[in-house]
């Protein structure tokens, strides 16, 4: 996958016809909802609330059954309890955090993807060879 400048691979665990040799779509899904937390709040959303953030993590994780991937009976593929857990370092007033951590809910593009349902344009493109 390309974007700009920047490239990277995906791949599937082996159990699900894969080779394990990089991330899943559900790690990068996930990784993004994370990223988009650690740098939105690190780079815009602190400066412009005025507030100090000395350190950020964040994780995300969510619950799935493989064997819905799989066309197995009784299982969904729907990723479930997709949760986000943001840890910030800051002397700053627990309520100026806060606000960063509101204002990051309401603009996060990831976090509002996620979080609303939108339609999604999908096409498929048949190459013969």
């Amino acid at each position: 996958m390309e974007h700009g400048s920047f490239s990277w691979r995906t791949d599937l665990p082996v159990p699900l016809g894969g080779a394990n040799e990089a991330p899943s779509p559900t790690a990068l899904l996930l990784s993004a909802l994370a990223g988009c937390a650690v740098v939105f709040i690190r780079d815009t959303l602190a400066p412009q609330l005025g507030v100090t953030v000395d350190a950020i993590e964040a994780t995300a994780e969510c619950e799935t059954d493989a064997r819905g991937l799989l066309g197995m009976d009784n299982a969904a593929p729907d990723l479930s309890n997709i949760g986000l857990k943001i840890a910030l370092q800051s002397s700053d007033p627990e309520d100026a955090l806060r606000r960063v951590y509101q204002a990051w809910q309401e603009r996060c593009p990831v976090y509002l993807a996620l979080t609303k349902a939108l339609p999604v344009a999908t096409a498929l493109e048949i190459k013969r060879a």
